[in-house]
């Protein structure tokens, strides 16, 4: 008798805890409440766009896009022919010299490596 009590007390308290995760809880109410009283003043004071010519005039200044590091110039890239062998290497990454010699190919750009390997970059450059 005690057990299906204890199983009965179980599975509500954990229908409970599911309830108040899926429901949101006081915060996502409060949210919804907001929503609804904005809905329902729509009209309320609006900041209107600036029409200054002081601002619309300022120049756009062009915007610096880093150099992608995907095809660095100037570096060595290497991997191991073996089949097993998922990494290629950027000859700043010390680990390459791990790689066995009879199986160490070196390209000059990690475009040509990948052109003949299907390989992940170990560390970036």
């Amino acid at each position: 008798m005690r057990l299906p009590i204890l199983f009965i007390v179980f599975l509500a308290t954990i229908g409970g805890i599911f309830l108040f995760e899926n429901t949101g809880g006081p915060a996502q109410i409060k949210e919804h409440t907001d929503i609804v009283e904005a809905l329902k003043n729509p009209l309320e004071e609006t900041p209107l766009p600036s029409t200054s010519l002081e601002k619309q005039i300022q120049p756009r200044l062009p915007v610096a896009t880093p150099i992608s590091s995907t095809n660095p110039v100037g570096y060595v890239f290497y991997t191991s022919s073996h089949s097993r062998s998922k990494y290629y290497y950027c000859d700043t990454d010390s680990a390459w010299k791990s790689l066995s010699a009879d199986y160490l190919k070196s390209f000059n750009s990690e475009t040509e490596l990948l052109k003949h390997y299907d390989r992940i970059l170990h560390e970036p450059c």
